[in-house]
């Protein structure tokens, strides 16, 4: 059975996404504060603030995929994800990164599609553009049609 490990799972979004794959997936969870307890999930605490725990969970699960609803303080997301893309591009592990619109929100005089370039004045949507940057950087490229090396396609959700 894949295993699918889950960070943030103890949010809105990462919950429903831990229901919904708990009976298709192995599925893991992290959470930090607010153990959540979900059908089918193991829960497994994180603190993003210290370097050697996503680094321990992800040795210790081994996903296949990682789906990344975290939330918290920016730097530490940041740091966290930096591990996590070198441990996605070391063992071949897919990525689903849930971004967010917050990253066109410098041009709300129209609608968005994921072709669009990404501009952002508030300082979430800025993270999260720093953020998907150093996620593509850091393993694989993107191609003109806005996919990755391996097919997968991204945006608001992205996959890498």
């Amino acid at each position: 059975m894949k295993k699918v490990l889950v960070l943030g799972a103890s949010g809105f979004i990462g919950k429903a996404i831990c229901q919904t794959m708990g009976d298709t997936y192995q599925v893991f969870g992290t959470y930090f504060s607010n153990k959540e307890k979900i059908t089918n999930t193991m829960m497994v605490k994180l603190d993003i603030s210290k370097d050697e725990q996503i680094k321990n969970v992800l040795e210790t699960v081994e996903p296949d995929l990682v789906i990344s609803a975290m939330r918290g303080d920016f730097v530490y997301q940041l740091r966290a994800h930096e591990n996590l893309a070198d441990y996605l591009k070391e063992n071949g592990t897919r990525l689903i990164y849930l971004s967010t619109a917050n990253v066109y929100d410098a041009h709300t005089d129209k609608a968005h599609a994921e072709s669009d370039e990404v501009a952002s004045s508030s300082d979430y949507g800025k993270f999260k553009i720093t953020c998907e940057k150093m996620l593509h950087e850091k393993t694989w490229a993107i191609t003109n049609n806005r996919s990755c090396s391996n097919g997968i396609r991204y945006r608001i959700a992205k996959s890498y």
